[in-house]
């Protein structure tokens, strides 16, 4: 990437980034910044800004997306250009249509590059343009070279009848063709067939291309174009523009397919697709990677369902007024109170639906509500896994296999190795189809009459997005790679709410370099007698038997003093009788350790180890071995809770008073970090009872759903137990198809 050598300018490129979405505007500051010849100065939001900027910054090159709110991208250039020549402007955009490189050109921009190849074009555009030199990718400059044909055409005024005018005019002027007839007394097929036939002398493909081959040729301004089109649309529609501005538009798309509903993703999002599939829809599902499953096949496999059957079966009394009360517990009250009465209410008819076709649950051993403090709670019974013989197989995998092979069985379509690139809208702002990308690199879109259901997972791989959303680093997710928040951007393009964007799922992990994996650093091991968790400073963090989401929150503690998270990493400290007991970072007893895990023979040589101060381990750990003696745990109440005891206990520990603790007075002693790992990030995109995408204003986005980590989580930053994130995305995949079926289709 360094290539200042290429570079004439013997100080830094002054760049200004100007686009809308400050997730892209942070990625694009980020790689940038790194080169070594080049500084971002400044970035803007919209058309006002930038022009401030660029008069109080005066950068070389500005950065400009085409689609901001209030002035376009094109308005902005042409008053950079002609205000500001000292400043070269450069366009990043979506849009590879001709249309808008010409504007371009027209409004004085110096280049032109497309966002799917910034990584690799952007760079060499802003060098070549700070030494004034345009910079177009290929298809611009055969687009401009093309120019003077095309010019020659759309000289030809005179060619077009008088009817065929006032047809072109009004199109521009956002009538349909009903009205357009209805002014002229004519049928509006015949508007369509007058409409074809100056399209074809004017040798333009698009009804977008007869709008700026209006405002070109002056045949309407543009604020008598939007005064004109209240008439047609009301102005509500009007303030979406910007936002379907990174959509394609139906009337601009030659459909490859056509299908009853389009799934983004195959982990949970598989469910809405088997569901439909069941009922005799079509269906298509884009996946990413070159394999089914998302991040649903390398989880446990479990889900949290309330009053389930084999609670009935057990005869474990359950209710959904209590499951709510649990719930608002478990988010501290912050849950969507619709969504999660719809969860509790409808989560049974998705597992029997499961059941239909062949998966089977048992209880969970482990991790059942992860806080049975709370009113509502239940010490057993809510979380389950699938029962099946397969020893190869995790649950996980074995759920993703099951419930792909039943979808295949009804007709399902699988496109591996094909990325969602953005959605299609009509003229009501309707998602009515999507644009994905084959591994081959070619473009494919596809119709969805009933809807696409965006289930692409979470952001964790998008680091631009972790970083501006989430309120403190991540380390070793465990989402796949391809979780890059691609369904958000999606969502978000089209103007979606979003939802708790700063939450993760959390569990805390140790990091195997020799392997380079995470590994999970859980209750299992580290509520056993004979181990807690400290910081660098020697001082405990956490209840280390309590449950994962909840004690990785305790990494996130700010040390105002000395402005950093003093809990990361932490330390796990165990010693001989734990070590010849329990596993450690999976390592059973008696397995020779390896050297990341550090072994001494007294505290204060594995502080030094470890850079742990030593006076602070021996203080904690004198204090906690009084109390452990005792069974206490003051700090931190280890060892109270139902869950801890089920959970991080040892049972058959009946020397102990409490059988979570025991002091630490064994030598030789263990140690190593651990970090606060993710599960996957929980925020996106806010939706209703039925999974429909809501936008900014609370209002549906019809034809567009989302669930699983791509959707803001029902029960904001809670979890309620073992399962709680696979259930919700299974549920209200079901309920998205559910409500499909219930929907009439898209007309054509």
């Amino acid at each position: 990437m360094n290539q200042a050598n290429q570079a004439h300018s013997t100080r830094s490129i002054r760049v200004l980034l100007a686009d809308d979405h400050a997730v892209l505007r942070s990625g694009l500051r980020a790689l940038l910044n790194a080169e070594p010849d080049i500084e971002v100065v400044g970035e803007a939001g919209d058309g006002y800004e930038t022009i401030h900027k660029v008069e109080t910054l005066r950068p070389d090159v500005a950065v400009i997306d085409l689609s901001m709110p209030g002035m376009t991208g094109f308005e902005t250039i042409e008053v950079i250009t002609k205000q500001f020549p000292h400043t070269r402007t450069l366009v990043l955009t979506m849009y590879a249509e001709e249309q808008y490189i010409l504007r371009t050109v027209d409004a004085g921009g110096y280049g032109y590059v497309l966002k799917s190849a910034a990584d690799v074009e952007l760079i060499k555009a802003i060098r070549q343009i700070n030494n004034g030199e345009p910079y177009f990718y290929p298809q611009a400059m055969q687009v401009l070279m093309d120019r003077r044909r095309q010019n020659s055409n759309e000289d030809s005024l005179d060619m077009l009848s008088n009817r065929e005018y006032k047809v072109l005019v009004m199109t521009v002027q956002g009538y349909s063709s009903r009205e357009i007839g209805e002014k002229l007394f004519i049928s509006p097929k015949t508007v369509d067939t007058y409409r074809q036939r100056l399209m074809e002398k004017l040798d333009v493909n698009h009804r977008a291309d007869l709008f700026h081959y209006a405002l070109r040729k002056g045949l309407l301004e543009r604020d008598d174009l939007l005064r004109d089109m209240v008439d047609g649309q009301m102005m509500e529609d009007i303030a979406g523009l910007t936002y379907a501005a990174h959509a394609h538009f139906d009337h601009d798309v030659e459909w490859d397919h056509e299908v009853d509903l389009v799934v983004v993703g195959s982990g949970t999002g598989l469910m809405a697709a088997l569901r439909a599939a069941d009922a005799g829809l079509s269906v298509i599902v884009l996946e990413k990677a070159e394999k089914v499953g998302g991040t649903m096949a390398i989880s446990g496999g479990g889900i949290w369902v309330p009053n389930n059957y084999r609670m009935a079966e057990a005869g474990i009394p359950d209710t959904e007024e209590e499951a709510l009360e649990y719930l608002f517990h478990v988010s501290q009250g912050q849950y969507d109170v619709e969504l999660a009465r719809s969860f509790v209410e409808r989560c049974n008819d998705a597992i029997a639906f499961l059941r239909t076709i062949g998966i089977e649950w048992k209880f969970l051993q482990y991790f059942n509500d992860y806080y049975p403090h709370y009113p509502g709670s239940k010490v057993r019974g809510r979380s389950l896994e699938p029962i099946y013989e397969d020893s190869s197989m995790s649950p996980g995998q074995y759920l993703s296999h099951y419930m792909e092979q039943a979808a295949r069985e009804r007709g399902v379509t699988f496109m591996l190795e094909t990325p969602a690139q953005r959605l299609v809208i009509d003229e009501d702002q309707a998602v009515v189809g999507i644009v994905a990308e084959t591994k081959e690199g070619h473009l494919v879109n596809i119709r969805s009459k009933r809807g696409v259901v965006l289930a692409a997972g979470g952001f964790d791989h998008n680091q631009a997005m972790t970083n501006n959303f989430l309120r403190g680093p991540l380390y070793f997710t465990s989402a796949v790679p391809t979780n890059t928040g691609d369904g958000h951007l999606m969502g978000m393009s089209l103007g979606a709410g979003l939802r708790h964007m700063n939450e993760r799922w959390g569990w805390p992990v140790f990091f195997d370099p020799d392997r380079n994996t995470a590994v999970t650093a859980l209750a299992t091991e580290l509520g056993k007698p004979g181990a807690i968790v400290v910081n660098k400073k020697g001082v405990r963090i956490m209840n280390e038997a309590g449950p994962y989401d909840a004690v990785t929150r305790a990494f996130y503690t700010f040390d105002t003093g000395s402005y950093e998270y003093v809990n990361i990493p932490s330390y796990v400290i165990v010693d001989s009788s734990h070590r010849d007991r329990y596993p450690l970072a999976g390592y059973q007893p008696g397995i020779e350790m390896p050297h990341w895990i550090v072994k001494a023979n007294s505290l204060p040589n594995l502080a030094l180890a470890l850079h742990i101060d030593p006076d602070g381990l021996e203080n904690t750990v004198e204090e906690f071995n009084q109390n452990a003696a005792h069974g206490n745990d003051p700090d931190f109440m280890r060892g109270i809770s139902e869950f801890d005891l089920a959970t991080g206990g040892d049972p058959d520990r009946q020397d102990l008073a409490n059988i979570c603790l025991a002091p630490l007075t064994e030598p030789p002693f263990y140690g190593a970090p651990i970090w606060p790992g993710a599960l996957g990030t929980s925020g996106g995109l806010q939706i209703n009872r039925y999974a429909q995408v809501l936008n900014v204003w609370g209002k549906i986005i019809n034809g567009l759903y989302a669930v699983g980590n791509t959707a803001g989580s029902p029960i904001g930053g809670g979890y309620p137990g073992g399962g709680g994130t696979l259930s919700a995305g299974l549920v209200f995949g079901y309920l998205a198809a559910e409500h499909m079926l219930q929907e009439s289709v898209n007309p054509t």
